[in-house]
């Protein structure tokens, strides 16, 4: 719950989209930063890039151990156009969308930025 948190200008999310169990779960995270962000606000959003998932249907839990982490996060598997979607569907223009590599030239990370739409 984020309701008494005032206009901000921009919100960044880092492995918390991944995590949710289902697109409800992450529409209801995104409208609720989308009401608190100001005018043409702006949500940055890295992710797990989709394609260390290979071969896993969307939802299917996906364990990821982090450096220093003792337990696994879990990514639900999504796709850049899932997110798309899901942002779009939430009142959010999509800026730019960044698919960094590592050094074997495999995708690793996902760099979505989002803007507040203006009715």
């Amino acid at each position: 719950d984020i309701s008494f948190v005032g206009p901000i200008g921009e919100a960044v999310a880092t492995f918390v989209l991944c995590s949710q169990t289902t697109d409800a779960k992450i529409i209801d995270i995104i409208t609720r930063i989308h009401e608190r962000l100001s005018e043409l606000g702006q949500f940055l959003v890295l992710e797990p890039h989709p394609s260390r998932r290979q071969g896993r249907e969307k939802g299917e839990p996906f364990e990821i151990i982090l450096d220093g982490m003792t337990k696994p996060v879990y990514d639900y598997t999504r796709s850049i156009s899932d997110y798309v979607s899901l942002f779009e569907q939430s009142g959010f223009s999509i800026d730019s969308i960044v698919e960094t590599e590592n050094e074997e030239h495999k995708k690793q990370m996902l760099l979505l930025k989002a803007r507040k739409c203006t009715k």
